[in-house]
C-alpha cells in the first residue's frame, strides 16, 4: 500500500464538531489522501464518480463537551477558581458550546489555551481515524 500525504489541518477540520456543517460530509480519498467537503448532494455524486472515498466521522457534541469540562477542571487545580466558575457555569447551561466560547472571550490567554489544548486532541483523533481505517500516511 502507498503511503498518502494527508493535510493535518484539513483533517482536523474533518473530524472537529461542526453543527453549522450538519448537511454535508467530509471524505478522505484513500487514494490520494485528499481530504474534501462535500454538501452538494447532486454535484458531489459526479465528483465522487470512480474515487475511493470514505466518510470521515466528526466527534459528536458530547465528546466535545467532555474536552471542555476537562479544560475547566484544568483551571480549578491551577487554582484559577474564577474562570473555573464560569467554564462550568457555561457548561451547565442551555446552549454549552456557544456559552463556553462566550467565557473564553473573557479571558484572550484562556481562549489561546483552549485553542491548542482542542487542536492537540484533534490530531489524536485524526491519527486514530487513519490508523483505524488501515491506510498508511504521513500528515503534512
Amino acid at each position: 500500500m502507498t503511503r498518502l500525504k494527508v493535510s493535518l489541518a484539513r483533517l482536523k477540520e474533518g473530524v472537529g464538531y461542526r453543527p453549522d456543517f450538519s448537511r454535508g460530509t467530509f471524505y478522505i480519498d484513500r487514494t490520494t489522501g485528499e481530504v474534501e467537503y462535500l454538501n452538494d448532494p447532486e454535484a458531489d455524486a459526479e465528483k465522487a464518480k470512480g474515487r475511493d472515498l470514505m466518510a470521515i466521522e466528526p466527534v459528536t457534541e458530547k465528546e466535545e463537551l467532555g474536552w471542555m469540562a476537562e479544560f475547566a477542571e484544568m483551571k480549578k487545580v491551577a487554582g484559577r477558581t474564577q474562570e473555573w466558575r464560569q467554564l462550568v457555569s457555561a457548561l451547565n447551561g442551555s446552549n454549552p458550546v456557544r456559552q463556553f466560547n462566550a467565557v473564553l472571550a473573557l479571558f484572550p490567554g484562556m481562549r489561546e489555551g483552549w485553542g491548542e489544548e482542542r487542536e492537540r486532541r484533534l490530531g489524536e483523533v485524526a491519527a486514530r481515524f487513519l490508523e483505524g481505517a488501515g491506510l498508511e500516511f504521513d500528515l503534512e
